[in-house]
């Protein structure tokens, strides 16, 4: 179990210091001096769960946080929570890596929403949350902690619970799992209950920002701590240049998602017009083909499915994965004797330092066209090679 928990932050006089810890003096000076530049590191290892081993067999797991802003003396601040474990406890990383990504994801959101980190008047809440942590996990294996009137620290440290958060994009649809509105308190005016306001199933990472006027960083991590709790599954942007193809767990259609896809899938749910074998069929029949296509060729489709849900549902049970279009620019030269058309020209030199190889059709549409891909598509595939994976 968890010997050791720990707050650390590179303080604007004394460097990297060691602020709160429980049990007290558990851990020496001396030693935290000795690790303090893996503790606080180079911002480029700070985002990353960081273990390191100390003296008497046991390990230190930590993420390192920086955050940027001019608000800051120093234009930015830097922190470590971390937890302390016993060699024997190591074969349970995964565990401690998942709780310190969240604590790391919390402690982010109270600092940007409250100042918890950098007002040293509300910062005493991290000597209370080291040892509330510590002894609450030490006699039940989770901990419930309330930090004021609208945040919660909440950790259960059980297997069953390993649902990482991945890394959002801009051009992202968070689909919520549950009804959001649930976690809504009326009188509530904090970003999470904006941002909540703002999630459909439709409008994409940048757009949710836009909606509820929230900063998209800070939205992005919002949808992390959501995603970690299993409120929401992340998706693309509906589209009809999606492209989609069917995986391995396609199968399950017609076993143990049989019954719930076709409940969920068809229009009149009373009486189908379709069932399993007919929405495999159509799985089938939709890979490796842009949504376009498929409409096409199926006209009767949408009467019998919702096409829209047809997707999500496949993505989300991961049925189906998305394929996307990456470009590569010809030369210059090669482009002056293809594209003649002035207005197809400056679409290409607009989204020219996207055409490397590294970034898809959603990012480009979703940074310069308002997600309107087809008013791209078709200027940056004649002026480029294009690549699908």
């Amino acid at each position: 179990m968890i010997s050791c928990v720990m707050f650390c932050e590179f303080h604007i006089k004394r460097g990297p210091a060691l602020v709160y810890q429980y049990p007290e003096n558990y851990l020496s000076k001396d030693t935290f001096d000795s690790l303090s530049d893996i503790l606080i590191p180079r911002p480029e290892l700070c985002g990353k769960v960081i273990s390191v081993q100390v003296v008497g067999d046991e390990y230190i797991i930590g993420q390192p946080v920086i955050i940027v802003n001019d608000k800051y003396e120093r234009q930015k601040i830097e922190f470590n929570f971390a937890v302390i474990i016993p060699a024997e406890e190591y074969s349970r990383f995964s565990l401690y890596e998942n709780m310190i990504r969240k604590l790391a994801l919390q402690l982010t959101v109270l600092e940007i929403e409250n100042d918890y980190i950098s007002n040293p008047e509300k910062q005493i809440v991290m000597g209370k949350l080291c040892k509330d942590i510590y002894t609450q996990l030490l006699d039940k294996n989770e901990c419930y902690i309330p930090v004021d009137n609208w945040n919660l620290i909440i950790i259960e440290l059980s297997s069953k619970n390993k649902r990482y958060p991945p890394k959002i994009r801009s051009w992202h649809v968070p689909t919520p799992l549950i009804d959001l509105y649930d976690i809504v308190e009326i009188r509530s005016d904090t970003s999470l209950n904006k941002i909540v306001k703002a999630i459909n199933g439709i409008r994409c990472v940048k757009q949710i920002s836009e909606f509820s006027k929230v900063d998209e960083g800070h939205v992005k991590v919002c949808l992390q701590h959501l995603y970690y709790h299993g409120m929401i599954e992340i998706s693309d942007y509906f589209q009809d240049s999606n492209i989609y193809r069917i995986t391995p767990k396609i199968g399950l259609i017609l076993t143990e998602y049989a019954e719930e896809a076709v409940l969920s899938l068809a229009r009149n749910s009373e009486e189908p017009e379709i069932d399993e074998a007919g929405l495999f069929d159509y799985y089938s029949k939709l890979s490796d083909k842009t949504i376009r296509e498929f409409k096409l060729e199926n006209p009767d489709f949408d009467n019998i499915v919702d096409l829209q849900k047809f997707i999500k549902y496949g993505t989300v049970r991961g049925l189906i994965r998305r394929i996307h279009k990456y470009y590569v620019k010809y030369n210059e030269s090669v482009l002056r004797k293809t594209k003649t058309n002035p207005s197809d020209l400056e679409t290409i030199r607009k989204a020219s330092a996207y055409l490397n190889g590294k970034h898809n059709l959603d990012e480009i549409a979703c940074v310069y066209y308002e997600h309107k891909s087809q008013e791209v598509e078709k200027p940056i595939e004649d002026a480029c090679i294009t690549f699908l994976k």
